[in-house]
């Protein structure tokens, strides 16, 4: 008995990870059914009273499937029509928010719109913008060289530690 309640204790965990055979399985039922378990398997034991009762009847009425057809397709039915409504969910929200944009756009031109002024130009000729464009990529061009140096002596160092990574 403790060798065959061993083995039945070892497929009961087996059969909890779902790694159990169909042979398994109905040894399991078989001792299970015999109803000589040890207390500690009382709960299991009810699990599998309750499985073949439940395996043990029959349908009475012959228009079950006729039954269980007809609420599989009403089923499949909502969710089209879950389908549909979230679709038009989507586009109703998307048209709402373009509406939302287009007043709120409306009331800025409203309100702040007036205010707004044209800049003249800063400078008289073409000649003197052209003199004050050069001046100020050649300041950009300045402070982008002194970066440069620093990044050698960055490129230096990381040389040196390539070479002490590969010894």
């Amino acid at each position: 008995m403790l060798m065959e309640l061993d083995k039945i204790e070892k497929l009961l965990e087996q059969y909890w990870n779902c790694e159990t055979t169909m042979e398994e399985e109905k040894q399991l039922k078989a001792f299970f059914k015999r109803g000589d378990y040890p207390d500690h398997l009382k709960e299991v034991a009810l699990l599998f009273g309750y499985y073949r009762e439940q395996s043990d009847k029959e349908i009475a009425d012959e228009s079950f499937d006729e039954m269980l057809t007809e609420k599989l397709q009403v089923s499949k039915t909502i969710v089209i029509n879950n389908k549909t409504f979230y679709r038009f969910l989507k586009v109703a929200a998307a048209i709402s928010i373009i509406f939302i944009a287009g007043i709120l756009a409306n009331k800025y031109q409203t309100d702040y719109g007036n205010n707004i002024t044209m800049t003249e130009d800063t400078f008289t000729t073409p000649e003197e913008a052209y003199e004050e464009t050069k001046r100020a990529l050649h300041l950009l061009s300045t402070k982008m060289n002194t970066g440069k140096k620093h990044i050698k002596k960055i490129m230096v160092l990381n040389q040196a530690k390539e070479k002490v990574d590969k010894h």
